[in-house]
């Protein structure tokens, strides 16, 4: 719901101003609305109130910031929630904002571990073909976890190596606000809501993007230097 937020930097980043970006971003919103107005008009048919998507936003913001949380999906919190759902999400909020207030070290300590969760392993797919509701062997689901985590590790580091080549690029405005801004945009709300490895598996596109451009930049910047040419400066 917070997403417009992305494309009304990426059009601040393409330095069209104010105004313009601003009406970009609502007809984005716009369509984002007419997306989920038909759950909502669900919602309002069941609960006779409106309801943008869900009830549970104060259930997953206090099992994601109590004293028992550690980054990873919890059934509950140290305090059960009520039954109903109206009553949970708003007591839920209530919760968790006073644990923040009180316990502001322990709430950024916490950001961080939500951050390593988030982007710390790529092994969604193991669990959920192999583990989940099964009982492979050790040495099998080990495997199918090590490799999918060398393979997302290989991906960082090609990216992390490769940012300099991409900003080399006169256009870096672009690849930056439609590929790594929405990474950014997930990373800030799963260092504050609830986190999860899974939650990086809508934007694999985006980042296999990147890594092919840096792979393109580090083949032209290759091929200039083998020419003789200067490569584009910083």
């Amino acid at each position: 719901m917070l997403f417009p937020a992305v494309i009304f930097g990426f059009e601040m980043l393409r330095r069209k101003g104010v105004l313009c970006s601003a009406r970009r971003t609502v007809v984005f919103s716009l369509a984002l609305i007419a997306a989920i107005s038909p759950w909502t008009y669900r919602n309002y048919l069941a609960f006779h109130r409106l309801v943008l998507i869900s009830t549970n936003g104060g259930s997953v913001f206090y099992r994601a910031n109590n004293p028992l949380a550690n980054g990873n999906y919890s059934p509950e919190g140290q305090e059960p929630l009520p039954k109903d759902e109206f009553a949970a999400d708003k007591k839920g909020y209530k919760a968790a904002d006073d644990w923040i207030v009180h316990h502001s070290g322990a709430f950024a300590v916490l950001m961080v571990r939500k951050q390593v969760v988030y982007l710390g392993d790529d092994a969604l797919g193991p669990y959920e073909s192999l583990k989940r509701d099964l009982d492979p062997s050790v040495a099998l689901y080990a495997s199918a976890k090590g490799i999918s985590d060398l393979y997302w590790l290989a991906l960082w580091t090609v990216l992390l190596l490769g940012f300099p080549l991409l900003f080399r690029l006169g256009n870096w405005q672009l690849w930056y606000g439609l590929l790594f801004l929405p990474l950014v945009y997930q990373w800030v709300i799963d260092s504050i809501f609830e986190s999860g490895p899974r939650h990086h598996v809508p934007y694999v596109a985006l980042i296999s993007l990147l890594v092919g451009m840096v792979a393109g930049s580090a083949a032209d910047w290759r091929s200039r230097s083998t020419s003789g040419s200067a490569a584009p400066a910083l």
